[in-house]
């Protein structure tokens, strides 16, 4: 069957007109996946390993992104068999520091450690993870001077190591404090003995002075 002449124009036209669609649908696709977002945000701080028990506990930390951080998210437990509780971190300002205090009134009193870990999402949905939930971060709480001492009975300090532990000034106070104690323990002795008619008086008194140190900060 023979087509028309404005027919097979027709024709052409439709084809041209298809071919011509599924070349910009094509183009506008590739433009599209180029231009679209497929970086991570990043994660970096300085981890804490040791800290002191009872205090309340901080945690700072850079979250950078090409396009822009959407949230942070922190996940933390104390132990193993616990659940992870999670946290949104707080950004500073307008800058890339996000940070989370966990306050000491909750953190149990037993808790030795807390494990944690943290997810950043940027504005595709792009994420980063540092830690994960089955290899978590670890900061250890370890007891505070107090309560390591708490029950304990503290020996004292005998003369010959309190005195080499005093610094110059501490002792040259400390010998001055001497000198004028015992001065005015011998003038004490002599007056004394004048009052009795004794003559010498203290001579033959053995005297034994205890004497603090004084100690400047």
């Amino acid at each position: 069957m023979k087509f028309s002449t404005p027919r097979r124009v027709i024709s052409s036209l439709l084809i041209f007109c298809q071919i011509s669609l599924s070349c910009l649908s094509l183009f506008a696709t590739t433009a599209a996946a180029q231009s679209r977002d497929t970086e991570p945000p990043t994660i970096t701080f300085d981890e804490v390993e040791e800290t002191r028990k009872g205090d309340s506990q901080v945690f700072t930390v850079t979250a950078a992104d090409n396009v822009g951080v959407d949230s942070l998210e922190f996940f933390y437990r104390f132990g193993s068999d616990q659940q992870y509780a999670i946290s949104v971190m707080r950004r500073i300002g307008g800058t890339d520091l996000f940070t989370f205090t966990l306050q000491a009134d909750d953190i149990p009193e037993r808790a030795d450690v807390i494990q944690y870990y943290l997810e950043a999402k940027d504005e595709e949905g792009n994420r980063t993870l540092r830690g994960f939930s089955f290899d978590p971060l670890e900061r250890v709480l370890l007891a505070g001077s107090a309560t390591g001492l708490a029950g304990t009975e503290q020996a004292k300090p005998d003369s010959s190591s309190l005195l080499g532990s005093l610094s110059t000034t501490e002792k040259i106070l400390y010998g001055a404090l001497g000198v004028v104690i015992v001065g005015a323990l011998v003038a004490a002795a002599g007056s004394g003995g004048d009052d009795d008619g004794g003559g010498s008086g203290a001579s033959g008194v053995p005297v034994t002075i205890t004497v603090d140190p004084l100690i400047v900060n």
